[in-house]
């Protein structure tokens, strides 16, 4: 959890803050954030708001392959005795603690926010394929989109970890259909301020894109196996299916752009685990533009700017929960606060900050905070100095509307 941050218990107007017309009043809304004490009689006004936030976990077949080498386990439970590491798990003991469930992702995510608000969290593991593809297109049942297995909603930690622990690995990579999917699924949910945002951890390069052209620059003519920028396998040049072998470098780009564009605005945070990475220079580079595309690249500290590479990769079980920790503290402190009501315009909002000495600053629209609707969304630096907050160095946050008349 981050620093403690302090808040005033109630806001106050200064008379002359704003220029109002006569009969016009101002209605002070106290700002109450994660960790602030609020009597249980008395809902918060102006509170942080928990954001949603939708994991999408590839349980694809190679998840059954050693996280370093990539050599194939076979049977994940008895991956210890051949002195391998299975990547599916590490991701289990990652994202659920094992035996601590207090110790794993999934429960502090769902615990962040306020005491009143959480973290509201769901669950989208692809593909939807089962363990057995055999038929006469294997491909096609392997590359199955992802499936809801919870929908996002408080309170919902337990059932994730049980979904998690049920399914196992198998199947392909649709990544840029299931990450559409699941932006379509925070689309649906009232966007009442919330920051939406997708958790995508996969282990190996998309695939599944029966539209993938194939060229000589992407993939030797007449091959079915190839490691140019391309990198095609499969049914994928024998004219009889559909190339969906291949490398989708541009349709996870594109499906991550446009979740970011929507009206749900999505934020999407991409995870590589594994050696896949390491090895696939191309997968390498989707990845890459897929963190950048989604918004919440890795940064360099201090500010200096996207982190190569810009994706969270991991290449061991302690890599990933070392990300998933780090992705933690970026969701834990979205500076989104939400109004009674919206105000008439960001004119009619006043933002301060007052520091333990009593020095007021007054934020400036729209560099400082912007108002969406009822939600005002503070910016950087204001945000990151109000995460790194404590209480021997409090600050309180006020923000004032306008009532109306």
């Amino acid at each position: 959890m981050k620093p403690v941050r302090l808040f005033a218990a109630a806001a106050v107007v200064v008379a002359g803050s704003l220029p109002l017309a006569a009969c016009q009043k101002y209605e002070a809304d106290a700002v109450v954030p994660a960790a602030a004490q609020v009597a249980a009689t008395e809902p918060p006004v102006g509170h942080q708001l928990a954001p949603n936030v939708m994991l999408v976990v590839d349980r694809s077949g190679s998840m059954d392959q050693d996280s370093q080498s990539g050599q194939r386990v076979g049977d994940c439970d008895a991956a210890g005795q051949h002195g391998l590491n299975c990547k599916w798990e590490e991701l289990l003991t990652a994202m659920t603690g094992d035996a601590n469930p207090a110790d794993g992702f999934i429960y502090k995510l769902a615990n962040s926010g306020s005491s009143t608000d959480k973290v509201r969290l769901g669950l989208v593991t692809f593909s939807a394929s089962t363990t057995d593809t055999s038929g006469p297109d294997p491909w096609q049942a392997a590359c199955s989109v992802g499936v809801e297995q919870q929908s996002v909603a408080e309170g919902t930690a337990d059932q994730i970890i049980g979904a998690l622990n049920a399914v196992e690995p198998a199947g392909a990579t649709p990544t840029a259909a299931t990450v559409q999917f699941a932006a379509g699924r925070l689309a649906q949910l009232p966007q009442d301020g919330r920051q939406n945002y997708i958790v995508l951890l996969t282990d190996g390069a998309p695939n599944c894109n029966t539209d993938f052209v194939i060229t000589n620059d992407n993939c030797s003519e007449g091959t079915d196996r190839c490691d140019t920028a391309g990198y095609c396998q499969g049914h994928s040049t024998d004219g009889h299916h559909p190339p969906i072998g291949c490398l989708d470098e541009d349709g996870l780009v594109n499906a991550i752009t446009a979740a970011a564009g929507n009206g749900s605005s999505v934020k999407t945070f991409v995870i590589g685990f594994g050696s896949s990475f390491t090895t696939n220079p191309a997968a390498y580079e989707t990845l890459n533009r897929s963190a950048v595309a989604g918004g919440e690249p890795r940064l360099l500290p201090g500010g200096g700017g996207v982190a190569d590479p810009a994706f969270y990769q991991a290449s061991s079980g302690a890599d990933l929960q070392a990300a998933l920790q780090a992705i933690l503290g970026v969701i834990d402190s979205t500076c989104n606060y939400g109004l009674k009501k919206a105000p008439p315009s960001e004119s009619a909002v006043e933002v301060k900050i007052t520091d333990a000495s009593g020095n007021v600053t007054l934020l400036t629209a729209p560099a400082d905070y912007t108002v969406n609707g009822s939600t005002v969304i503070v910016n950087d630096p204001y945000c990151q100095q109000l995460n790194d907050s404590t209480p021997d160095n409090p600050l309180t946050l006020t923000i004032n509307s306008l009532a109306g008349n």
